[in-house]
């Protein structure tokens, strides 16, 4: 008697499983190494191969004759984005990455009851020009590429704790809330771009504004455009840090009185050249670090802000 087709799928799984694992770290790495991943902000990029129940139920379900030829998600890979903007340039990066197979797009167009159910996905192999012994077991095997927001991301995930895989599922008293829900995190999800756009171009007017303030003798207030707009107009040449950075500065700065434009700039005239003395003994500043050790010069509230958050630091 022949084995049930439960078993002879189960086995050849189970040898085809470390191949499945070998592709999924392949097709993290290609997209990781993605210079153009750079220019994108990323939340997670995470993959997994599909579970050995998970796959025998499926192809009970679909019927599958070539179950590893059919099922085009054994590998799956996922890449949760930001910001609604960066989904096409997820998709530019796939298609140089991978060969895209099919493409199947639930973001654009899509209903805005249909929110938790968005995303972009991507049926790819690996490029012909992966050869080698290395790759003669898995550049034929299809894997899936999934791409959403943040805000897809967390409420797929929210309906699939509730197992609620289509409006069928969901109880008739409990869809108007579950709709209202969805409605407010796409809302949020486009502000979230609005709001980036916002910023990218209040960082734009800042450097004229920074600069024409200090020009005419006018004050502007201390944010993070400002601040990094002051900062790459007095210290061009140093390293920039991570916005973050930037902005505790600016909340640093806050805390002591230090609000504006014109009184860092005070600040730094009188405690700018102790910071190039201090540097001059084997420091060497970003932009950042060179204002906050001339403020701590200058200004003894910040010195002391600074020793209490940073205990340990050498005194200057």
């Amino acid at each position: 008697m022949g084995d049930s087709p439960d078993l002879e799928f189960g086995n050849l799984y189970d040898l085809m499983h470390k191949d499945l694992d070998n592709l999924k770290e392949e097709a993290l790495h290609c997209l990781r190494e993605s210079g153009d991943l750079r220019e994108i902000k990323i939340h997670s990029i995470t993959g997994r191969v599909k579970e050995r129940d998970s796959f025998l139920e499926k192809i009970e379900r679909k019927k599958y004759r070539n179950p590893m030829r059919d099922t085009e998600d054994l590998v799956g890979l996922r890449v949760v984005c930001l910001f609604t903007d960066d989904l096409p340039k997820l998709t530019k990066i796939i298609k140089d990455e991978f060969d895209v197979l099919e493409v199947e797009d639930k973001v654009t167009g899509a209903d805005v009851a249909s929110f938790g159910y968005m995303s972009q996905h991507y049926i790819c192999r690996l490029r012909p020009e992966f050869h080698g012994r290395r790759y003669d077991r898995i550049k034929g095997q299809k894997f899936e590429i999934q791409c959403r927001t943040l805000l897809m991301d967390a409420w797929a995930n929210v309906s699939h704790h509730l197992a609620y895989k289509g409006e069928s599922s969901i109880p008739q008293e409990l869809r108007k809330d579950f709709h209202a829900l969805s409605g407010l995190l796409y809302v949020a999800d486009r502000q979230f771009q609005a709001l980036l756009s916002a910023a990218r171009k209040s960082q734009d007017e800042a450097v004229q504004g920074v600069a024409d303030a200090l020009h005419e003798g006018r004050d502007r207030l201390l944010d993070l455009s400002s601040m990094q707009a002051f900062l790459d107009r007095n210290f061009p040449d140093r390293m920039k840090t991570d916005p973050t950075h930037v902005s505790e500065l600016v909340e640093e700065f806050a805390t002591v009185g230090i609000l504006s434009i014109r009184q860092l700039d005070e600040k730094l005239g009188s405690g700018l050249s102790e910071a190039l003395a201090v540097e001059s003994r084997g420091y060497n500043y970003s932009q950042v670090g060179v204002v906050r050790t001339a403020v701590r010069v200058s200004d003894q509230a910040y010195a002391e802000l600074f020793r209490r958050k940073y205990p340990g630091t050498p005194d200057l």
